[in-house]
């Protein structure tokens, strides 16, 4: 019986020095990198192009509610806008269209800002903009500057700018980057 009662000892022993081993939770590693941008389509460029919607393509599930206090929503732009675009969450894809079809021989840009992040919070600093031709061709007119705070003498970081086209109100939209600098490309 003592010898039974050593060799249990021996096992359990071994079981709790086995539990004791640092190792990853099950599931693998900790993810601490954010998701990364794999695919935009259609792709930059391209020219009669008839999407149904944008589709923006992480190597993982994106955090549907956004960072923070900022939603999913905001974190992309589409130029010329008609109104809200409507932005769709699909676990590791986001798609991007306007209020209504895309409108012919328009050209489209759609900026990914920068605040997608993961289920575990990590916070993509990637900005991504992709264009799309509905016609055959890119106008070159483009509308470029600073936004600028006269009364602390620099750039304003980050501000949106908005430009309408008259007589038929079309709204294009853009950021400014952390110097206040904004371009907005094929404004015909």
């Amino acid at each position: 019986m003592r010898a039974l009662s050593a060799v249990a000892a021996v096992v359990v022993a071994t079981a709790v020095l086995a539990c004791a081993n640092a190792a990853y939770p099950p599931g693998g590693p900790e993810d601490k990198l954010p998701p990364k941008l794999v695919a935009v389509s259609p792709e930059s460029g391209a020219v009669n192009a008839r999407p149904k919607a944008v589709v923006f393509q992480f190597d993982e599930v994106v955090n549907d509610r956004g960072t923070g206090q900022t939603s999913l929503r905001s974190l992309f732009l589409l130029s010329p806008r008609d109104g809200d675009a409507r932005i769709d969450w699909h676990r590791s894809s986001v798609t991007v269209r306007g209020r209504r079809d895309w409108r012919p021989n328009t050209v489209y840009t759609i900026t990914m800002l920068q605040g997608v992040s993961d289920l575990r919070a990590n916070v993509s600093k990637e900005r991504r903009t992709v264009s799309f031709s509905t016609g055959p061709s890119f106008p070159g007119g483009r509308i470029a500057g600073i936004v600028y705070d006269w009364a602390r003498g620099r750039g304003i970081p980050l501000a949106f700018v908005e430009a309408v086209r008259r007589p038929d109100s079309t709204v294009f939209v853009a950021q400014a980057d952390s110097t206040g600098r904004f371009d907005i490309p094929f404004v015909n």
